[in-house]
């Protein structure tokens, strides 16, 4: 019952049925708690859902609380360097940036960055994207010259990936009022994008 009203909720949820939604995933929630208690890995899908309904409509701290449960689930039941914590930690990360809490944020994507390191390749796509995200905290944070080297490592990978490492670090080498070496790279990803006929709007 729980899992098919879980469901039923995403399926309300992606309808922007939004009180629907919230009331039949919180419903499913109660249903698997009761059976379960209130620990067990029945809930983390559930409160997944949750997490990300609540996220995308920017009810942060309902968002973090639930992304924290998933957390705290997923690192007892299957160990805290499972593959399966990675994006919990990124949903975490992009709930604290939301809310400026920088510092809290570059904590916790640092960490799924140092899982992913231990298990995929530097240049597996979400070891990237990992890179990119604490790349931007790392700027956000006034950490330019943490940050600067990081976007620098994302430069020698596949042209699309790299317009958006050029493009970040551009705005980083503005913010410090590097300007000539930021006109250049805004330069090289405007001609990535010219000679491969692709849009990029970030």
């Amino acid at each position: 019952m729980g899992r098919i009203l879980t469901e039923l909720g995403r399926a309300h949820a992606a309808e922007r049925k939004d009180l629907d939604a919230e009331q039949t995933l919180i419903r499913a929630l109660r249903i698997l708690e009761k059976n379960h208690g209130l620990s067990s890995f029945e809930l983390a899908g559930t409160l997944e859902q949750i997490g990300q309904y609540y996220t995308s409509r920017e009810k942060l701290e309902n968002a973090e609380a639930a992304f924290r449960r998933v957390l705290s689930i997923r690192e007892t039941v299957l160990g805290p360097s499972d593959p399966t914590v990675p994006p919990v930690l990124d949903a975490l990360g992009e709930i604290l940036m939301k809310q400026k809490r920088y510092k809290d944020a570059a904590k916790v994507l640092e960490r799924g960055l140092f899982i992913r390191m231990k298990t995929n390749a530097q240049d597996h796509p979400l070891t990237r994207v990992n890179v990119e995200k604490v790349a931007e905290v790392y700027a956000a944070e006034g950490r330019q010259e943490e940050a600067e080297p990081l976007y620098r490592q994302l430069l020698s990978s596949q042209e699309t990936e790299t317009v958006s490492s050029l493009v970040g670090l551009a705005r980083l080498l503005a913010g410090k009022e590097r300007l000539n070496e930021a006109d250049t790279l805004f330069r090289q990803s405007i001609g990535i994008l010219d000679k491969g006929n692709w849009a990029y709007a970030k």
